[in-house]
Protein backbone atom coordinates (compact mmCIF):
# COMPACT_ATOMS: atom_id res chain seq x y z
CA UNK A 1 0.00 0.00 0.00
CA UNK A 2 0.97 3.50 -0.62
CA UNK A 3 0.81 6.14 2.14
CA UNK A 4 -2.01 8.56 1.68
CA UNK A 5 -0.93 11.63 -0.18
CA UNK A 6 -2.59 15.41 0.29
CA UNK A 7 -4.67 16.37 -2.56
CA UNK A 8 -2.50 19.32 -3.97
CA UNK A 9 -4.24 21.05 -6.66
CA UNK A 10 -1.44 21.36 -9.58
CA UNK A 11 -1.66 20.78 -13.14
CA UNK A 12 -2.02 17.14 -13.63
CA UNK A 13 0.69 15.05 -15.70
CA UNK A 14 -0.68 13.19 -18.09
CA UNK A 15 1.00 9.91 -18.23
CA UNK A 16 -0.25 8.74 -21.50
CA UNK A 17 2.12 11.07 -23.19
CA UNK A 18 4.89 9.72 -21.12
CA UNK A 19 5.11 5.70 -21.97
CA UNK A 20 8.30 5.24 -20.11
CA UNK A 21 6.84 6.89 -16.70
CA UNK A 22 4.12 4.53 -17.41
CA UNK A 23 6.29 1.90 -17.36
CA UNK A 24 8.61 2.45 -14.72
CA UNK A 25 5.72 2.54 -12.99
CA UNK A 26 3.97 -0.94 -13.61
CA UNK A 27 7.60 -2.23 -13.05
CA UNK A 28 7.72 -0.79 -9.68
CA UNK A 29 4.68 -1.62 -8.08
CA UNK A 30 5.36 -5.18 -9.49
CA UNK A 31 8.48 -5.72 -7.41
CA UNK A 32 7.91 -3.64 -4.65
CA UNK A 33 3.64 -4.37 -4.27
CA UNK A 34 2.46 -1.32 -4.84
CA UNK A 35 -0.68 -0.37 -5.68
CA UNK A 36 -0.16 0.36 -9.89
CA UNK A 37 -3.90 2.73 -9.74
CA UNK A 38 -2.71 4.26 -6.59
CA UNK A 39 0.87 5.58 -8.20
CA UNK A 40 -0.96 6.35 -11.18
CA UNK A 41 -3.09 8.63 -9.17
CA UNK A 42 0.12 10.25 -7.35
CA UNK A 43 2.02 10.70 -10.27
CA UNK A 44 -1.27 12.16 -11.86
CA UNK A 45 -0.36 15.15 -10.08
CA UNK A 46 3.14 15.54 -11.11
CA UNK A 47 4.88 18.57 -12.64
CA UNK A 48 7.86 17.79 -15.10
CA UNK A 49 10.02 21.09 -14.83
CA UNK A 50 12.52 21.04 -17.50
CA UNK A 51 14.46 24.02 -15.78
CA UNK A 52 15.81 21.74 -13.38
CA UNK A 53 17.92 20.10 -15.72
CA UNK A 54 19.48 22.96 -17.03
CA UNK A 55 19.89 23.77 -13.12
CA UNK A 56 21.60 20.15 -13.07
CA UNK A 57 23.98 21.55 -15.83
CA UNK A 58 25.38 24.23 -14.66
CA UNK A 59 26.32 23.69 -10.91
CA UNK A 60 28.08 26.14 -8.34
CA UNK A 61 30.98 23.66 -8.49
CA UNK A 62 31.55 25.32 -12.09
CA UNK A 63 32.55 28.47 -10.60
CA UNK A 64 36.44 29.74 -9.32
CA UNK A 65 37.24 28.38 -6.38
CA UNK A 66 37.14 32.26 -4.63
CA UNK A 67 33.83 33.21 -5.63
CA UNK A 68 32.82 29.17 -4.69
CA UNK A 69 34.16 29.83 -1.52
CA UNK A 70 32.66 33.24 -0.78
CA UNK A 71 29.21 31.52 -0.89
CA UNK A 72 29.95 29.65 2.28
CA UNK A 73 32.96 31.35 3.80
CA UNK A 74 31.18 35.01 4.60
CA UNK A 75 30.48 36.62 7.62
CA UNK A 76 26.74 35.57 7.77
CA UNK A 77 27.11 31.72 7.66
CA UNK A 78 29.60 32.40 10.43
CA UNK A 79 27.50 34.00 12.84
CA UNK A 80 24.69 31.08 11.72
CA UNK A 81 26.94 28.26 12.29
CA UNK A 82 28.13 29.69 15.67
CA UNK A 83 24.51 29.73 16.81
CA UNK A 84 24.13 26.47 15.64
CA UNK A 85 27.74 25.01 17.15
CA UNK A 86 26.44 26.75 20.54
CA UNK A 87 22.76 25.58 20.34
CA UNK A 88 23.53 21.83 19.63
CA UNK A 89 27.23 21.40 21.00
CA UNK A 90 26.16 18.61 23.29
CA UNK A 91 24.32 17.30 19.94
CA UNK A 92 27.82 17.47 17.52
CA UNK A 93 30.01 16.18 20.86
CA UNK A 94 27.65 12.97 21.43
CA UNK A 95 27.81 12.84 17.57
CA UNK A 96 31.73 12.82 17.15
CA UNK A 97 31.92 10.49 20.28
CA UNK A 98 29.92 8.20 18.84
CA UNK A 99 31.19 7.88 14.83
CA UNK A 100 34.14 9.39 15.59
CA UNK A 101 33.95 12.53 13.02
CA UNK A 102 34.73 15.59 13.88
CA UNK A 103 31.92 18.06 15.16
CA UNK A 104 32.87 20.71 13.48
CA UNK A 105 33.66 19.07 10.15
CA UNK A 106 30.00 17.66 10.93
CA UNK A 107 28.65 21.38 11.48
CA UNK A 108 30.51 22.88 7.84
CA UNK A 109 28.28 19.97 6.11
CA UNK A 110 25.32 21.17 7.27
CA UNK A 111 26.27 25.03 6.43
CA UNK A 112 27.55 24.61 3.27
CA UNK A 113 23.71 21.96 2.80
CA UNK A 114 21.40 24.43 3.88
CA UNK A 115 22.90 27.03 5.62
CA UNK A 116 22.44 25.43 9.16
CA UNK A 117 18.95 24.25 8.60
CA UNK A 118 17.98 27.70 7.26
CA UNK A 119 17.58 26.45 3.33
CA UNK A 120 15.88 23.16 3.09
CA UNK A 121 14.94 23.45 -0.88
CA UNK A 122 11.68 24.71 -2.12
CA UNK A 123 10.97 21.79 -5.03
CA UNK A 124 8.50 18.89 -4.95
CA UNK A 125 11.24 16.21 -4.42
CA UNK A 126 8.88 14.29 -6.72
CA UNK A 127 8.66 16.59 -9.71
CA UNK A 128 12.68 16.92 -9.14
CA UNK A 129 13.35 13.17 -9.31
CA UNK A 130 10.92 12.41 -11.63
CA UNK A 131 11.95 14.86 -13.90
CA UNK A 132 15.28 14.22 -13.84
CA UNK A 133 14.75 10.55 -14.36
CA UNK A 134 12.73 11.04 -17.58
CA UNK A 135 14.07 14.16 -19.20
CA UNK A 136 17.84 14.36 -18.08
CA UNK A 137 19.18 11.22 -20.05
CA UNK A 138 22.85 11.54 -19.44
CA UNK A 139 21.77 10.63 -15.54
CA UNK A 140 18.72 8.86 -16.01
CA UNK A 141 18.92 5.65 -14.54
CA UNK A 142 20.37 7.29 -11.68
CA UNK A 143 17.63 9.62 -10.55
CA UNK A 144 15.54 6.37 -11.75
CA UNK A 145 17.06 5.00 -9.05
CA UNK A 146 16.17 7.46 -6.70
CA UNK A 147 12.74 8.21 -7.51
CA UNK A 148 12.54 4.55 -6.64
CA UNK A 149 14.01 4.98 -3.04
CA UNK A 150 12.39 7.76 -2.54
CA UNK A 151 8.92 6.14 -3.14
CA UNK A 152 9.97 3.17 -0.64
CA UNK A 153 11.55 5.79 1.77
CA UNK A 154 7.78 7.93 1.89
CA UNK A 155 6.02 4.17 2.83
CA UNK A 156 8.36 3.31 5.40
CA UNK A 157 8.55 6.68 6.90
CA UNK A 158 5.16 7.27 6.27
CA UNK A 159 6.09 10.58 4.87
CA UNK A 160 3.87 12.05 2.48
CA UNK A 161 5.38 11.95 -1.05
CA UNK A 162 3.38 15.38 -2.36
CA UNK A 163 4.85 17.31 0.35
CA UNK A 164 8.30 16.37 0.58
CA UNK A 165 10.28 19.23 -0.74
CA UNK A 166 14.05 19.87 -1.12
CA UNK A 167 16.86 20.70 -4.03
CA UNK A 168 16.57 20.49 -7.62
CA UNK A 169 18.02 17.28 -7.74
CA UNK A 170 15.92 15.84 -5.27
CA UNK A 171 18.29 16.06 -1.88
CA UNK A 172 16.10 15.99 1.18
CA UNK A 173 16.14 17.12 4.58
CA UNK A 174 19.12 19.72 6.74
CA UNK A 175 21.94 17.21 5.96
CA UNK A 176 20.52 17.36 1.94
CA UNK A 177 20.52 13.11 1.28
CA UNK A 178 19.26 11.89 -1.71
CA UNK A 179 16.78 9.06 -0.52
CA UNK A 180 18.59 6.26 -0.94
CA UNK A 181 21.40 7.98 1.27
CA UNK A 182 18.49 8.60 3.38
CA UNK A 183 17.31 5.12 3.53
CA UNK A 184 21.13 3.90 3.93
CA UNK A 185 22.58 5.97 6.13
CA UNK A 186 19.85 7.88 8.19
CA UNK A 187 20.75 7.24 12.05
CA UNK A 188 18.03 7.71 15.43
CA UNK A 189 20.20 9.62 17.36
CA UNK A 190 17.83 11.05 19.37
CA UNK A 191 16.39 8.16 20.22
CA UNK A 192 12.69 9.04 19.10
CA UNK A 193 12.02 5.78 17.24
CA UNK A 194 12.50 7.94 13.96
CA UNK A 195 15.15 8.81 11.56
CA UNK A 196 13.75 12.30 10.60
CA UNK A 197 15.94 14.30 8.66
CA UNK A 198 13.94 17.48 9.20
CA UNK A 199 14.84 17.22 12.92
CA UNK A 200 18.72 18.37 14.25
CA UNK A 201 19.36 15.28 15.90
CA UNK A 202 18.86 13.24 13.65
CA UNK A 203 20.53 15.66 11.06
CA UNK A 204 23.86 15.62 12.85
CA UNK A 205 24.03 12.01 13.42
CA UNK A 206 23.40 11.33 10.02
CA UNK A 207 25.93 13.54 8.42
CA UNK A 208 28.69 11.78 11.31
CA UNK A 209 27.16 7.96 10.55
CA UNK A 210 27.72 8.66 6.36
CA UNK A 211 31.17 10.14 6.90
CA UNK A 212 32.49 7.28 9.20
CA UNK A 213 31.11 4.98 7.00
CA UNK A 214 33.22 5.81 4.20
CA UNK A 215 35.97 5.51 5.53
CA UNK A 216 36.95 9.26 7.75
CA UNK A 217 39.79 8.36 10.18
CA UNK A 218 38.97 9.72 13.68
CA UNK A 219 41.87 12.55 15.01
CA UNK A 220 43.65 12.21 11.14
CA UNK A 221 44.13 15.64 9.49
CA UNK A 222 42.07 16.55 6.33
CA UNK A 223 43.72 18.83 4.32
CA UNK A 224 47.26 21.45 4.70
CA UNK A 225 48.46 24.09 2.51
CA UNK A 226 51.03 22.92 -0.14
CA UNK A 227 54.05 25.06 -0.11
CA UNK A 228 55.78 24.63 -3.73
CA UNK A 229 59.61 25.25 -3.85
CA UNK A 230 61.29 26.12 -7.69
CA UNK A 231 61.78 22.43 -8.40
CA UNK A 232 58.28 21.57 -7.81
CA UNK A 233 56.44 19.55 -9.83
CA UNK A 234 52.08 19.65 -9.93
CA UNK A 235 49.93 18.05 -12.58
CA UNK A 236 51.90 14.53 -11.65
CA UNK A 237 50.37 14.27 -7.92
CA UNK A 238 47.18 16.13 -8.94
CA UNK A 239 44.07 14.25 -7.34
CA UNK A 240 42.04 13.88 -10.09
CA UNK A 241 39.94 10.55 -9.35
CA UNK A 242 39.22 12.22 -5.72
CA UNK A 243 41.47 9.86 -4.12
CA UNK A 244 45.13 9.81 -2.32
CA UNK A 245 47.80 9.23 -5.69
CA UNK A 246 51.11 9.06 -3.31
CA UNK A 247 52.87 9.70 -0.25
CA UNK A 248 54.08 12.66 2.48
CA UNK A 249 57.87 11.40 1.52
CA UNK A 250 57.26 11.09 -2.00
CA UNK A 251 55.91 14.38 -2.59
CA UNK A 252 58.63 16.27 -0.37
CA UNK A 253 61.20 14.73 -3.00
CA UNK A 254 59.48 16.19 -5.49
CA UNK A 255 59.90 19.67 -4.20
CA UNK A 256 56.25 20.54 -2.17
CA UNK A 257 56.39 20.78 1.28
CA UNK A 258 53.54 22.15 3.85
CA UNK A 259 53.40 19.15 5.35
CA UNK A 260 54.44 18.53 9.73
CA UNK A 261 54.61 15.76 11.81
CA UNK A 262 53.51 13.21 9.23
CA UNK A 263 54.52 9.57 8.34
CA UNK A 264 56.25 9.82 5.19
CA UNK A 265 54.16 7.22 4.41
CA UNK A 266 51.25 9.00 4.90
CA UNK A 267 49.05 8.96 1.53
CA UNK A 268 48.21 12.33 0.19
CA UNK A 269 47.46 13.69 -3.06
CA UNK A 270 47.50 17.10 -4.31
CA UNK A 271 44.29 19.66 -5.01
CA UNK A 272 44.85 22.82 -7.67
CA UNK A 273 41.54 25.39 -6.64
CA UNK A 274 42.02 27.77 -9.24
CA UNK A 275 40.98 31.46 -9.48
CA UNK A 276 41.07 33.50 -12.93
CA UNK A 277 44.53 33.17 -13.02
CA UNK A 278 45.75 32.42 -9.71
CA UNK A 279 46.00 29.10 -8.28
CA UNK A 280 45.73 27.45 -4.69
CA UNK A 281 47.32 24.14 -3.97
CA UNK A 282 46.44 22.17 -0.62
CA UNK A 283 48.29 18.44 0.49
CA UNK A 284 45.03 16.75 1.36
CA UNK A 285 44.25 13.81 3.09
CA UNK A 286 42.11 10.39 3.22
CA UNK A 287 39.39 12.09 5.07
CA UNK A 288 39.32 15.15 2.40
CA UNK A 289 38.18 12.57 0.00
CA UNK A 290 35.67 10.67 2.79
CA UNK A 291 34.15 14.48 2.01
CA UNK A 292 33.63 14.18 -1.69
CA UNK A 293 32.22 11.02 -1.04
CA UNK A 294 29.24 13.62 0.27
CA UNK A 295 29.87 15.95 -2.88
CA UNK A 296 32.03 14.97 -5.75
CA UNK A 297 33.95 17.97 -6.07
CA UNK A 298 37.71 19.12 -4.98
CA UNK A 299 35.70 22.44 -4.40
CA UNK A 300 32.94 21.43 -1.88
CA UNK A 301 35.62 19.47 0.14
CA UNK A 302 38.07 22.56 0.57
CA UNK A 303 34.93 24.89 1.72
CA UNK A 304 33.65 22.02 4.17
CA UNK A 305 37.31 22.09 5.36
CA UNK A 306 37.80 25.98 5.57
CA UNK A 307 34.24 26.14 7.48
CA UNK A 308 35.09 23.80 9.77
CA UNK A 309 38.42 25.76 10.43
CA UNK A 310 36.82 29.30 11.01
CA UNK A 311 34.01 27.58 13.46
CA UNK A 312 36.48 25.91 15.49
CA UNK A 313 38.67 29.52 15.37
CA UNK A 314 35.10 31.41 16.56
CA UNK A 315 34.66 28.94 19.20
CA UNK A 316 38.06 28.75 20.40
CA UNK A 317 38.07 32.47 20.52
CA UNK A 318 35.07 32.96 22.15
CA UNK A 319 35.48 30.48 24.96
CA UNK A 320 38.40 32.55 26.28
CA UNK A 321 36.62 35.78 26.15
CA UNK A 322 35.81 37.03 29.84
CA UNK A 323 32.48 36.98 31.36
Amino acid sequence: MLVMFSGESVQALQLQRYPDITSFLHSFAKRNKFSEAALRQLFSKVVLRPELVSAMQKPAEGMAWERYRKIFVNSANLKRGHRFTVKYARTLQRAEKKYGVDRYIIAAIIGVETRFGQHLGKNRTLDALTTLAFLYPRRSRFFRSELEHFLLLTQEQKLDPLQLRGSYAGAIGIPQFMPSSYRKYAVDLDGDGKRNLMQYADAIGSVAHYLQVHGWQQGKNVAVPAVLTSSATTQKWLARKLKTVTTVAILQRSGIRGIKNERPDRLVGLVELVSGNRKEYRLAFENFFVITRYNRSWLYAAAVTDLAQALRFNSLHSAKKPG
